[in-house]
């Protein structure tokens, strides 16, 4: 990758650049650094802390959350042991993958993600062609990642009103229009509730690791108890595949479904954290 004579300039005198407690709070050195390196302008402000941050990642990835609503196909499709090991392997083998993406981010640290990376770090004949075709793939995961959310929380909705009026039945017109309600409060609250958007996170974190405990301790309660055969050894295949092993690898949809966030998750978080160097 050719240095521009900007680049040069900054890496001579990098160890100029401090930080003050007032620099933190906004605009930093090290972003206008970091931005200038990779030819770009300086424009957003950081407004993460590392509670609000910590409270982004795990509403953005939601692990447990995702798991409740998506268990079903991992419990046909391998089982409990199935599902147990699933999530073992999945994770680590995923976990490659976010290191991967983790050091890609410490050095293009942009909102741009994926699609700029692929633009900084492909052969330059290639960079236009590839990193076109992965923004679009990035913008369409985002927009079909985004309805899927929203037809999760209009389906727990749905689930929580039933609870309460067994006998009431749901249209596909209503749901659609729960759905349409939670975009406007999206976009509204994104829009005109920024400022408050490192309050809600932290308020978040404190919801998700409560929710968690809460929902663990009633499920221990409250659920029959299985075997330990039946939860590490038993595997099952009851989604007429051929093969066991098959039927655990569509099983593995279940786990990938509670990690799809982690891809974008570390563009996002170091074009809003507040950090040091």
């Amino acid at each position: 990758m050719e240095i521009s004579p900007v680049t040069e300039f900054l890496e001579d005198r990098k160890d100029e650049y401090t930080v003050s407690e007032q620099e933190v709070l906004g605009h930093t050195v090290p972003d206008r650094y970091d931005m200038h390196r990779l030819g770009k302008r300086q424009e957003f402000r950081r407004a993460f802390g590392f509670w609000a941050t910590l409270g982004f990642t795990s509403i953005y990835i939601a692990t447990w959350e995702y798991l409740l609503v998506s268990v079903y196909g991992g419990l046909v499709n391998g089982g409990f042991a199935g599902l147990f090991y699933e999530y073992i392997g999945t994770t680590i083998c995923y976990f490659s993958v976010v290191l991967s993406l983790a050091e890609m981010a410490s050095m293009a640290p942009t909102s741009g993600g994926q699609y700029h990376w692929v633009s900084e770090f492909a052969p330059p004949r290639l960079q236009r062609y590839v990193s076109y075709a992965a923004g679009w793939t990035s913008a369409m995961g985002w927009l079909v990642g985004a309805a899927g959310g929203y037809y999760i929380m209009q389906t727990l909705l749905e689930a929580l009103i039933e609870v309460y009026l067994p006998n009431y039945t749901f249209t596909n017109w209503q749901a659609t229009l729960v759905m349409m309600a939670f975009v406007v409060i999206t976009v509204l609250f994104n829009t005109f509730g920024t400022p408050l958007l490192p309050l809600v996170e932290s308020i978040s974190l404190v919801g998700h690791v409560a929710g968690w405990i809460i929902t663990t301790i009633v499920l221990w309660v409250l659920c029959p108890k299985n075997s330990a055969h039946d939860v590490f050894v038993s595997v099952v295949n009851s989604g007429g595949w051929s093969n066991t092993g098959l039927s655990c690898l569509v099983g593995s949809i279940t786990v990938l479904y509670a990690q799809l966030g982690k891809p974008s998750l570390e563009s996002h978080v170091v074009a809003r954290s507040v950090y040091r160097r």
